[in-house]
């Protein structure tokens, strides 16, 4: 007697994370966060523009500690980890 064999459906594996995160139902497209920027090695501040799964999209023409050079080499925008906004 041969044993009964099971089989998976794949289609659905691995299963799919969600669209969103618990960090990022902790944020929201327009808020003022500071975050440490690994890019620039300093603190700054800036205007949330896009949450994404593990960081988000950060606005930074308005903040005080770059110069014009800095910003305008980064198009004004960062991208930060959750991990690294100050909260």
């Amino acid at each position: 007697m041969t044993a009964k064999r099971t089989y998976t459906n794949f289609s659905s594996y691995p299963p799919k994370p969600s669209s969103e995160s618990s960090n990022t139902s902790l944020f929201h497209d327009g808020q003022r966060i500071t975050c440490f920027s690994s890019a620039l090695d300093e603190v700054v501040t800036g205007i949330l523009v896009k949450c994404l799964t593990n960081s988000c999209i950060v606005d930074i023409s308005e903040s005080e500690v770059l110069n014009d050079h800095d910003r305008k080499v980064l198009n004004n925008k960062i991208v930060v980890s959750y991990q690294d906004i100050v909260k």
